[in-house]
């Protein structure tokens, strides 16, 4: 089940056209130590020294901390039919280290059960890997406007399994850069909301979005996906100016060396 999870993240990582991939098995083939990194103990530094070897800038480390999956036959009493009934649950545990400074810089968990549409084991790799991978390129490569059609129509820079039809999104200005004063670290920057848009059509490359509030949209925006659905009326309104907090800044990520256990 864990290789066939890191061959699905590596799969995905690949398609979305912004990571250059190493693999446990090319870590395996620079290191002596074929065991480097199986316990769960392995410090911070440590996996930050591998990925300095290997020249990637941030591991991603992968951990299945839940599986379970059965399935039995059984007859129904009153029509005397046979079904088979299953049942599975999986949990994930995904973590982003800076190989630079050995830091944590993405955490969460993942999980996916057996549903009207997740059927098997192979599903529940797939849809708990596609929620992972998702959520991770977004963190690192936010999407964002690369054009502004009449202040009502956005083009958005990705397109394909990473977004759909009627997502909403959040659109936000970046402005200060935040730098920790005693580490020299950047922390992110001062992010001011703008308005929010609404999915319309999605490319393999690029998707349309339509505003449904806000008026001051540019270029290289930022959009996230909203966690609440738009109001009847932000519907053509343009009066949404708030301050959103601090992001933390992933865009410069260039590669990913993925461990998984």
């Amino acid at each position: 089940s864990s290789k066939k999870l890191e061959t699905l993240i590596q799969n995905s990582l690949v398609q979305s056209r912004r990571f250059a991939v190493l693999t446990r098995s090319d870590v395996d083939k620079v290191l002596v130590e074929q065991n480097f990194l199986a316990g769960n103990n392995v410090k911070n530094k440590e996996r930050a020294r591998l990925g300095n070897l290997l020249g990637a800038d941030v591991i991603l480390s992968l951990k299945i901390s839940e599986l379970k999956f059965s399935e039995k036959k059984e007859t129904i009493a009153i029509t005397g039919q046979n079904r088979t009934v299953r049942t599975g649950l999986i949990k994930i545990d995904a973590s982003i280290f800076d190989t630079a400074t050995g830091q944590i810089r993405f955490s969460q968990s993942f999980s996916s059960t057996i549903n009207s549409s997740v059927s098997s084991l192979d599903e529940l790799l797939n849809d708990v890997s596609r929620n992972a991978i998702n959520k991770i390129v977004l963190e690192i490569y936010p999407l964002r406007i690369i054009q502004v059609v009449d202040n009502q129509t956005v083009f958005l820079n990705t397109g394909g399994s990473l977004i759909r039809d009627g997502m909403v999104l959040d659109v936000y200005s970046q402005g200060e850069t935040l730098k920790d004063p005693y580490t020299g670290e950047l922390l992110g920057s001062i992010e001011k909301h703008v308005g929010v848009i609404e999915v319309t059509r999605v490319e393999s490359k690029f998707s349309v979005a339509r505003i449904l509030s806000g008026d001051e949209f540019s270029p290289m925006m930022i959009a996230r996906e909203s966690n609440k659905p738009p109001l009847n009326n932000d519907i053509n309104t343009k009066n949404s100016k708030s301050n959103a907090g601090v992001r933390l800044p992933f865009d410069w990520v260039k590669a990913f060396a993925i461990n998984s256990f």
